[in-house]
């Protein structure tokens, strides 16, 4: 996809099959596409006449799979290489809202930039609902599965957290302007990109104490549950110990025991297991056990 030129510079779009083919007598370039393909981060480089900028932009919705592109910046072009269709879904939106400006190099990457990072905000505003939701399930009680979604959440939040952290030294590049590529306005909306960048940075790490924080609700909680079941099992221990005891003790069977041949031993067991159980519960609760 090629946008329209202006005066200025010139913004086009191709694919890493593409950039190859037009690139195949420059090696350098070569090694670079080739490296930004697979590339696992974003950051920014240097390079004499250009600066290059490998994306690598995670999927929300699988934190696995990530969309890495591409953009070869000079004084008079902005060239994307892209396999994935991110550049020209934000390049549209970008147009749809009225945001693209090819008057100014900086400030097409400010907008490109600002396309990019725009859906962050509500979907940091729906991860930490999600995170109270489970704080919510924990403090209920409902502890399904809770470690398989906080190991989940996790391994989201940290994915986050090194993207933006990536942002920001992309945006710190940019600021520096090494080729002289932008003018002090620019660097100035670059410097807005980089405390944005900042503060989805700011808000993951809120975000990774929140977390712990609930797992230390969960982990008290658990504690309490299994304090109840151990209360219980006290309890039911306390009363049936004596009933153990004077079954162990009227199971010996000597000849000598009274009991054996009195008319009323059996009854008199009876009795004297319920009053030895009646009692074991008065003492339980006098001592607020029950």
């Amino acid at each position: 996809m090629k946008l329209e030129e202006n005066q200025n510079f010139s913004v086009a779009v191709i694919t890493y099959k593409e950039a190859l083919d037009s690139f195949a007598n420059n090696d350098d370039i070569k090694a670079l596409i080739n490296k930004s393909k697979k590339s696992k981060m974003c950051r920014a480089e240097v390079y004499p006449g250009s600066l290059c900028i490998s994306f690598c932009i995670p999927d929300k919705t699988n934190i696995i799979h990530k969309f890495p592109f591409l953009s070869i910046i000079n004084h008079d072009r902005v060239l994307f290489i892209d396999d994935s269709g991110k550049v020209g879904y934000c390049i549209k939106n970008m147009q749809k809202n009225k945001v693209l400006n090819e008057d100014c190099l900086g400030r097409f990457i400010y907008d490109f930039l600002e396309t990019l990072v725009e859906p962050e905000l509500r979907y940091l505003d729906g991860f930490s609902d999600r995170i109270s939701k489970m704080e919510n399930a924990v403090v209920s009680g409902v502890f399904e599965q809770f470690d398989h979604k906080m190991i989940a959440v996790r391994k989201e939040i940290l994915a986050s957290y090194r993207y933006y952290s990536q942002l920001i030294d992309i945006g710190q590049e940019l600021q520096e302007n090494e080729n002289g590529f932008f003018s002090e306005k620019d660097i100035h909306y670059f410097k807005h990109f980089t405390d944005r960048a900042r503060q989805f940075h700011e808000e993951t790490k809120t975000l990774r104490e929140y977390t712990l924080q609930l797992r230390e609700v969960y982990q008290t909680q658990f504690d309490m549950r299994q304090n109840k079941v151990m209360k219980v099992l006290t309890v039911v221990t306390t009363i049936f110990s004596p009933l153990t005891i004077i079954v162990g003790w009227y199971g010996m069977n000597f000849s000598n025991m009274p009991e054996l041949t009195w008319e009323y031993g059996y009854l008199w067991v009876i009795l004297l297991s319920i009053l030895t159980t009646g009692f074991c519960i008065w003492i339980l609760r006098q001592n607020k056990f029950l």
